[in-house]
This record gives C-alpha cells, sequence and structure tokens, in this order.
C-alpha cells in the first residue's frame, strides 16, 4: 500500500469473503436450501435460467445470477424443450428454424460445460448423467437431420 494510505480499504479487512458482498454463503446446508428455493421459484413462474441466458430472452442490462444457474435439473429441462422445438422444426423441413434451434441446444450443452468446470451445477452425479442424455438427444437430432 502507498503511503498516503497505510492501510488495506476497511472493506477488505477481515476475512476474505467480508468485501465479496453478502450473495457469497460458506455455509452448504444453506447454500443447498437457497439454491432448492431459487429452483422452486423459476418452476412456479415456468421460467428457466439457462433458456434466458441462451436464447437471449434475459434483458442486455441485467447480469447472471449463479444460483438460478445451479440446477442440472433446469439444465435439462432446457435441453429437452431445445430438442422438442428442434424435432418439430425437422418434421416440418423448417430449414432457418433448425440451423438456430441447433445453435441454440449447442450452447446450451456448451453453457453447461463452462458451468461444470466453475463447480457451479451440483450434484455432479446428476450432471454426468443429465449430460449423457441431453447429448445423446443431441446427437439424435442431428443424424434425424442428416438423413
Amino acid at each position: 500500500f502507498s503511503p498516503d494510505f497505510p492501510h488495506p480499504p476497511r472493506a477488505i479487512q477481515g476475512p476474505p469473503w467480508t468485501f465479496l458482498g453478502s450473495a457469497m454463503i460458506r455455509a452448504p446446508g444453506v447454500n443447498a436450501v437457497l439454491n432448492g428455493l431459487a429452483l422452486a421459484r423459476q418452476i412456479l413462474r415456468r421460467q428457466n435460467a439457462f433458456e434466458e441466458a441462451v436464447i437471449g430472452r434475459r434483458p442486455p442490462s441485467s447480469f447472471l445470477d449463479l444460483r438460478e444457474l445451479s440446477s442440472p435439473s433446469l439444465w435439462l429441462l432446457a435441453c429437452r424443450r431445445s430438442h422438442k422445438q428442434l424435432s418439430k422444426a425437422l418434421a416440418g423441413e423448417h430449414r432457418k428454424e433448425v440451423e438456430e434451434l441447433l445453435a441454440q441446444y449447442s450452447e446450451l450443452l456448451r453453457f453447461s460445460q463452462v458451468l461444470d468446470k466453475a463447480k457451479a451445477l451440483r450434484p455432479q452425479l446428476l450432471l454426468r448423467l443429465y449430460s449423457r442424455l441431453a447429448s445423446r438427444w443431441y446427437y439424435q437430432a442431428v443424424t434425424t437431420g442428416l438423413q
């Protein structure tokens, strides 16, 4: 620190999580409860943060809330909806729509990989099972489209 500021700023003094804000909770049990409440709120409101993030229905001024993106079940639901839309577009032979839906589905798969690397999607075992299922749906749709 410089001679003008011999001590660290007040917000940085103390344990490392104090300056990160009140959103960071160090108790896993409390995080599990809060994540469950975020999941229930999204289901009841018929919202899906994964769809909003990938499809772009989220206003550009808003930030992604990691708590809303911590559920592998919501991610799988977004993949399932994307797969159904893609299947309908393939059956109707709507070429432009198929391209857009394939891109969105690919983004959902890639987004889960990024969140997995950040250890944001929990539980990991559930994510692995869901990832295999979603990848199978994706490759099934791609092979259907190629035929």
